[in-house]
């Protein structure tokens, strides 16, 4: 989760963008890859 969200927000380089979690969060969705999700793009420098 951590690698694809690195990935996801390195395309993305120079540009302004809003990191989110698009229409919510499913009931079957894990909380740990959502926790490392907010985790991974708060703690992200370019």
């Amino acid at each position: 989760m951590a690698e694809a969200t690195r990935a996801m927000l390195d395309r993305f380089k120079g540009l302004s963008h809003i990191a989110n979690l698009g229409h919510g969060v499913y009931p079957d969705i894990d909380p740990a890859k959502v926790k490392t999700f907010i985790e991974t793009v708060k703690g992200y420098r370019a």
